[in-house]
């Protein structure tokens, strides 16, 4: 009821007054009444929806209220097929067109390698793009690995006693030479010593339920690198600090560019020099030489890689009979890119054994790593763009073999162009 004019009108005769409406219904004006003279029952409000009650607060009886009539309820059958197939049907549907929206350019894959100090004697491919460099680009990157090694087999002819941590650190230079070929340099450098991650190694493997293989018989902290055959000491290596190892030269050719179906596919390939003192562990004595293929493929936010090699290596000539001379190894890498700066890594290495001749599962046995890490890169500014990234940690999936127990990677660089201010913006990957 409202008031016009000084006297009480009805609500049908006030919005006639107020403004032009069709008139209400006697069946709607019976309605709101008996609506407004129902009883009231005290209920907790906001409930329903799945959502708790707010508050409470007295609302009408609807069962008094004429015309009234209960919506049908949906039947719990079909309330079950809306939560465990509608409701899934349309994140699956919706989601992946929000994840996968928009190209980004890949990373590549993370740069590794195995880390048993004898296998850090040898030459090596590290996993790569099948793209190569912009002429006159030069990329300058420190790749560090830090690594915890346990290996203690022995036989009635040999015995391995491998127990220390490994630092492996690489200066590389790489410099673009074609539109179509790059080559580079490396200079590694490699320290050995009892480390510290022993007690934290043994903590993880408890925690997961991984077997220690015998580190708990043997005090934290301990160094030891050494070889026996028949009771004599055939190889040791004292603890180092850091020393250079054995320089390689590298070369990369890309021979096809990536389209809608053909992925990119270059050939490259290695020379190591022998500059490390082989009876310090820093190298083997020879050279080595590696060639190999590379090939990657990208679909939006997915990219994949694939490397294949094989290398030839002369050997330490201390323990020449225990060492191959050749051997195969891979790199199998998957990426998904969150965004142009920032990917996420997931990545298999794995070979043909390149020690043998002992019968023990740690020298002769395959390597064979589980990496995952992040790399991205960042606009560094006017001489150096980008600055770019990585970090990652491996595990060894075999339970009996040369791979070490667990590494972790680092790497940082920077691309510039030399002489020239304004510098390459970042886009290198994306125009190839």
């Amino acid at each position: 009821m409202n008031k016009e004019n000084g006297a009480k009108v009805a609500g049908p005769a006030r919005l006639a007054t107020s403004r032009p409406h069709k008139p209400r219904s006697p069946l709607s004006v019976l309605r709101a009444e008996s609506f407004r003279n129902a009883p009231r029952t005290k209920q907790r409000c906001g409930a329903g929806f799945g959502l708790p009650p707010r508050k409470t607060d007295w609302v009408p009886d609807l069962q008094f209220v004429q015309g009234y009539k209960p919506r049908a309820s949906h039947p719990p059958l079909l309330r079950h097929f809306y939560k465990r197939f509608l409701a899934p049907l349309f994140i699956a549907t919706f989601l992946p067109a929000i994840l996968w929206a928009g190209d980004y350019a890949g990373q590549g894959p993370l740069i590794t390698r195995t880390q048993q100090p004898v296998y850090l004697q040898m030459v090596n491919l590290n996993p790569d793009r099948a793209i190569t460099l912009p002429p006159g680009l030069l990329e300058l990157r420190v790749d560090s690995a830090y690594s915890n090694v346990f290996e203690r087999q022995s036989n009635p002819t040999y015995f391995v006693d491998l127990d220390m941590e490994v630092w492996r650190i690489g200066w590389v230079a790489t410099y673009g030479l074609t539109e179509n070929l790059d080559a580079g340099i490396e200079l590694p450098l490699l320290h050995f010593n009892g480390g510290f991650l022993d007690a934290f190694i043994q903590d993880y493997h408890n925690f997961f339920g991984f077997p220690n293989g015998g580190r708990e018989k043997v005090p934290n902290g301990t160094f030891t690198y050494q070889v026996q055959e028949n009771g004599q000491t055939r190889y040791r290596v004292g603890s180092q600090d850091l020393n250079i190892g054995d320089i390689t030269l590298f070369l990369k050719n890309q021979l096809l560019v990536e389209e809608d179906v053909l992925p990119a596919v270059a050939w490259r390939c290695g020379f190591k020099f022998p500059s490390g003192d082989p009876d310090k562990g820093m190298g083997s004595g020879n050279a080595g030489f590696g060639f190999g293929a590379a090939i990657e493929k990208s679909y939006k936010k997915i990219h994949g890689y694939l490397n294949l090699n094989y290398l030839v290596e002369g050997g330490n000539e201390l323990i020449e009979n225990l060492m191959g001379t050749q051997s195969f190894d891979f790199a199998l890498a998957g990426e998904w890119s969150f965004s142009d700066r920032l990917s996420a890594l997931i990545q298999l290495t794995g070979g043909t054994p390149r020690l043998d001749n002992t019968g023990l599962p740690e020298w002769d046995g395959v390597p064979m790593d589980l990496i995952v890490g992040l790399k991205g890169d960042v606009p560094a500014g006017r001489f150096a763009n980008p600055f770019f990234w990585q970090f990652g940690f491996s595990e060894d999936v075999l339970a009996k073999g040369p791979s070490v127990d667990f590494t972790v990677y680092m790497t940082i660089g920077v691309r510039f162009i030399p002489g020239k201010l304004e510098l390459y913006k970042g886009d290198m990957w994306g125009k190839l």
